[in-house]
């Protein structure tokens, strides 16, 4: 009953106090349920009576009843008549009662004297409402679990983790397995392990369902059998995976079926395709193995001295090959002897009443043969590592010519079903074999060509000499849209043609017929039944009586509107091909695989004075002009020279091998002489070249660029840094001798040596003994760093002890820590290991890090060197507390004459300490790499392998400008002060 229904309702109230259940009416009758039906009951026996005799919606029971009391009332009252909503009345305000009154059913509860009508008649219409739901639910559920119990197919749930849940009983019986075997199994399990992959490789979680996978599955006994699965997965509210159900329907028989159906097709295909014995065995025995999925496969044929020779086999080896083959059914006893003999025992499990032998686990069936029973067969299959094995006679005139032979290391590979199968086929084959049958072979052949031609994706068709339709094998409908029989006998070969072209086609048509002539690759414009336009292409031959007279035509016709919407594509795609090849600005060729060149543009027309006559068809070098060329002139035909600088010809040599090789070139740089308009020049070339196939035939696309200008530009840099690289060096070291002179007699006065100075004096003098000393830093910077950017430098590679070069340079630097007042400090991990450097050029790498360092650190800073071992090198680590580096400037400091701006104070320098520091570490093959923070400090990290295997690369030429920038800004600085 629905919430809007106009039925009365049949209410029972039970209810011992008679003033309580006349409140209850009269609640009942002022709401909207005054047309309700009530009956009153005062006890509950009472109750349970009325209940017996007739049905009502809803009971309004009481819990103090004088033979019931709390729980007792209600759960005796469900358990008499559980589809009865009830809902509680109680005198008592007990929140325990009520909460377990509803765990238990009950509808609703409420407190006498609490409740008002329109509260009341809610409860009691939801309650019905409610009980309702719970009636249809759980038949649903019931309707549900009977479908699934007794479906025809399996059906299964897996939870999250890919483990068994649930199962029908159908399950059970297509596994062979019972509860035990299949609760929480892994589902994995049941699938071979390559079939496993193949179903995972599909994606299912994410795609959600897939329909008909065909795969395999295991069953108890290890047999395999082919299933049809439909695979859904289960999904919660957020979309999460949370289960999968797979429907699964067992198609082994239909597989065998089809199995069998193409074998035996393809077997007598092959069979009537051979007139020789060997190659028909070989092929049968592919054939075999491709269907059955056995790793080896061989034919055995009896011959007139008992011997049963392979005839044909695959997949056994040499060794197994050269002991089985010469087997003779007159001295050896093997079971493909018993076989061939037909001694089989069909009342033993692992021979058929069709002769033949398999076995699925050699291996463990030995097992339970006791040893002088194992004496009396070879068992060369089991020793040979095959655990599946089937021998299937092949019988001609019911006698035993012969056996199919299979066998892998696999277990389960032959079932009774394939077993079968092949008893049938080997039937087959020996029918085939001797040509007894021929009606039948004929009949099944004329049934494979009807089967090939309703199934081909081509139309085929007949029509009498008016043109009307006589035969339309189906596919005509997928082409245009017309069933067989609305075109048999009743339209004409033209009517379809699309009507523009018809008449002419029409003409065309019928002058072929009336020439009888074989009709190629016409190509026609049909219309569709929808109206849309078909392209085919149409070949008909015809169809003559035995007078020679015409009877009709049978010819082919295919679909070939893609093609010709493919071909429209790339016409156009090749006219743009050829406008851009032709307006490239570079010199473009397409050269044949001759060598000759089938295409130029205008570039290269332009780049060599010539004509595309002269170009076109000539080998590269006739049409650059190059001046080795022979050839007469009047034929037209040039070739190459065959003097050295023709068999060196870098150009030839490029464009040989990219079509020889077919790997692309690019930015081949050659040098070569033309003569362009009688004149001789040596143009610089860069040649690239791609290989490509160009109707079906080998090309390659030359690019030609003049890099003339380029070259020329690049020597004349080239000369003029290295003019600049010697000027700076002769200037650098020009200079150190007046500066040593300059600083010597500096220090001779100011140490008064000739004679007493001033206070004055001292104080001007002391300023240009500075300034000689930073002259003298720059001028060694500026050397060490060209040494190391020209690859100048030598290094004395030799094994040292790390510890010792960085005591060294502290004790080199602490003069300068103390004079400034910032704390130096040493740190040496343990058991350093030796490493391989030049300690000369570390020490001086070291020194500068810190005497940086402490240049950039406040008086009462701190600066550690630290040195550790990190797997196969040293670190050695510089850190001080200083101001530290602008984040913006970290991936700077290492540039040459780079120097962060610091406002407010200036430190003056060269800007190659660091630049130098980063060669000298690079130049070991090391690393160095810096992390700061500003007021906080910077460390400077130097990785150095133990042994060396990188050296110092040449610095750009543009160094050498920046070189003679700081020279001029350095001495300027220094003439200022």
């Amino acid at each position: 009953m629905t919430l809007g229904t106009t039925e009365a309702l049949k209410i029972l109230i039970v209810e011992d106090d008679s003033v309580d259940g006349k409140i209850l009416e009269r609640l009942l009758y002022k709401s909207s349920l005054h047309i309700a039906q009530t009956t009153s009951a005062n006890c509950l026996a009472a109750a349970l009576q009325l209940l017996r005799k007739d049905r009502y919606d809803i009971v309004l029971l009481d819990l103090g009843l004088p033979d019931a009391e709390g729980e007792q009332a209600f759960t005796t009252l469900q358990a008499h008549n559980p589809g009865v909503p009830i809902i509680v009345l109680s005198g008592l305000d007990d929140e325990d009662m009520a909460t377990r009154a509803v765990q238990k059913g009950v509808q609703d509860y409420f407190v006498k004297g609490r409740v008002d009508g329109d509260l009341l008649t809610r409860s009691v219409r939801y309650a019905i409402e409610r009980k309702k739901a719970e009636h249809e639910l759980a038949f649903a559920e019931q309707r549900y679990r009977t479908i699934f119990e007794n479906s025809a197919v399996a059906i299964t749930m897996a939870d999250e983790q890919e483990h068994l849940v649930s199962w029908n009983h159908f399950t059970e019986d297509l596994l062979g397995m019972d509860r035990e075997d299949l609760y929480l199994r892994p589902i994995t399990t049941l699938y071979p392990e390559s079939e496993w992959r193949m179903i995972r490789a599909l994606n299912i979680r994410e795609k959600g369902v897939h329909h008909h996978l065909e795969t395999k599955m295991i069953k108890k006994n290890g047999e395999v059998i082919d299933v049809d699965i439909m695979l859904s997965m289960l999904k919660d509210a957020e979309g999460a995976t949370t289960g999968s159900i797979a429907v699964i329907r067992d198609i082994t028989r239909h597989k065998h079926a089809e199995w069998e159906q193409q074998l035996s097709s393809h077997i007598l295909e092959i069979a009537n395709r051979h007139r020789e014995g060997d190659t028909l065995f070989e092929d049968l025995v592919a054939e075999i193995q491709r269907y059955s999925g056995c790793a080896a496969v061989g034919i055995r044929m009896l011959d007139e001295d008992g011997n049963i020779p392979y005839e044909a086999y695959t997949g056994f080896s040499e060794h197994f090959y050269k002991s089985e083959s010469p087997l003779s059914v007159k001295v050896d006893q093997c079971m493909c002897i018993d076989v061939i003999k037909g001694s089989t025992n069909p009342e033993l499990p692992f021979f058929t009443a069709g002769g033949s032998f398999y076995m699925n686990a050699t291996t463990r069936f030995l097992a339970t043969i006791p040893e002088e029973k194992k004496g009396r067969t070879r068992n060369v299959c089991n020793e040979a590592g095959y655990e599946s094995v089937a021998l299937i006679p092949i019988l001609l005139r019911h006698r035993v010519c012969g056996l199919i032979h299979l066998a892998d290391t696999r277990e389960n590979m032959v079932h009774l079903g394939m077993v079968h199968a092949l008893e049938r086929i080997a039937r087959q084959l020996g029918v085939a074999l001797e040509r007894i049958h021929t009606q039948e072979a004929l009949r099944r052949s004329e049934e494979r060509f009807r089967q090939v031609v309703e199934n081909a994706e081509e139309w085929i068709w007949e029509v009498d000499t008016d043109g009307v339709y006589t035969y339309a094998s189906p596919i005509v409908g997928k082409i245009l849209g017309y069933k067989p029989e609305e075109l048999l006998g009743k339209k004409q070969l033209f009517d379809l043609f699309h009507p523009e072209d018809r008449e002419e086609l029409r003409e065309k048509v019928l002058d072929i017929f009336s020439r009888k002539e074989m009709s190629t690759d016409l190509t026609v414009r049909s219309l569709h039944k929808t109206g849309k336009t078909v392209w085919l292409s149409m070949s008909g031959v015809p169809i003559l009586h035995k007078n020679q007279n015409l009877a009709g035509y049978r010819g082919v016709a295919v679909d070939i509107t893609e093609r010709a919407r493919l071909h429209e594509i790339l016409d156009h795609k090749q006219k743009n091909l050829e406008a851009i090849f032709d307006a490239a600005p570079l010199g473009m060729l397409l050269v044949r695989e001759d060598m000759r060149i089938k295409r130029a543009n205008d570039a290269i027309r332009r780049m060599v004075g010539r004509e595309y006559s002269e170009i076109i068809d000539q080998l590269p070098g006739p049409a650059l002009g190059c001046v080795h060329v022979v050839g007469e002139s009047t034929s037209g035909r040039y070739a190459c020279g065959v003097g050295p600088a023709c068999e060196a010809c870098s150009l030839v040599k490029t464009v040989r091998g990219v079509l020889d090789l077919d790997q692309s070139v690019h930015g081949v740089e050659i040098q070569t002489t033309f003569e362009i308009g009688r004149k001789k020049t040596r143009p610089w070339l860069s040649v690239s070249a791609e290989p490509v196939i160009i109707d079906g035939k080998k090309h390659a696309v030359v690019a030609i660029n003049d890099i003339t200008d380029r070259k020329r530009a690049e020597e004349e840099l080239r000369e003029t840094m290295e003019i600049k690289s010697q000027i700076i060096s002769t200037v650098s070291h020009e200079l150190r001798t007046p500066l040593a002179s300059m600083k010597e007699a500096v220090l001779i006065v100011l140490n008064e040596v000739a004679g007493k100075i001033s206070k004055d004096q001292r104080r001007f003098l002391d300023i240009a003994r500075r300034n000689i000393e930073r002259l003298a830093r720059l001028i060694n910077d500026v050397l060490d760093f060209q040494k190391l950017g020209s690859g100048q430098m030598e290094f004395c590679m030799q094994e040292n002890d790390i510890g010792k070069v960085v005591e060294d340079a502290y004790n080199t630097m602490v003069p300068y820590s103390q004079k400034t007042g910032v704390n130096l400090a040493v740190k040496l991990e343990d058991s350093l290991p030796k490493a391989v450097f030049d300690s000369d050029r570390i020490i001086q790498a070291v020194t500068n890090l810190v005497s940086n360092a402490i240049k950039f650190t406040p008086q009462g800073g701190l600066v550690s060197v630290c040195v550790r071992r990190q797997d196969r090198a040293l670190a050695i680590s510089v850190t001080d507390t200083g101001m530290g580096i602008p984040k913006e400037a970290l991936p700077k400091i290492f540039d040459r004459f780079y120097r962060v701006q610091r406002p407010g104070r200036e430190i003056k320098g060269t800007g190659l300490g660091l630049a130098i520091v980063k060669s000298i570490v690079m130049g070991h093959g090391g690393r160095i790499d810096v992390e700061s923070e500003l007021e906080k400090g910077t460390t400077f990290t130097v990785v150095l392998p133990l042994v060396p295997k990188a050296r110092p690369q040449a610095l750009p030429e543009t160094a050498d400008q920046s070189l003679e920038e700081a020279l001029v800004e350095n001495s300027a600085e220094i003439i200022k002060t």
